[in-house]
């Protein structure tokens, strides 16, 4: 049996195509999303929830290692969301609407969470740690 044990994926799908190639099982350690992409804002979770905007004065902030207001800012923007808030989610599979931020949040996540797996053409027994 084959193992592969693979670690900060952050969401690159082609990467982890490589990495599960010949495997009969693949543990990922950690970080298989990309929730901030400091090199192109317009990516990641945080993007596709808030916009290229806020994700850029998110990134800026801890870049600037300014982590208590970057923590603030991500607050406000989960709390100006709403509890309540039905969000047009743009999914890979059609435009669907989702109430409420968690349920917008878990919509985001398995969107890329099934890019990713859907890259695996074989997929070997998958087990997240």
């Amino acid at each position: 049996m084959r193992v592969h044990v693979i670690s900060d994926v952050h969401g690159r799908a082609g990467a982890l195509r490589t990495a599960a190639a010949g495997a009969d099982a693949l543990f990922c350690l950690g970080d298989l999303l990309l929730f901030v992409d400091y090199a192109d804002p317009a990516q990641g979770i945080f993007a596709d929830l808030f916009g290229a905007d806020a994700a850029r004065q998110f990134i800026a902030l801890r870049t600037e290692k300014r982590f208590g207001e970057a923590r603030e800012m991500s607050m406000g923007l989960w709390q100006r969301l709403g509890d309540d808030a039905d969000i047009l989610c743009s999914r890979r599979h059609g435009v669907t609407w989702v109430g409420g931020r968690a349920a917008v949040a878990r919509a985001v996540i398995a969107d890329q969470a099934d890019a990713l797996l859907v890259c695996v053409s074989d997929p070997p027994a998958v087990q997240m740690a």
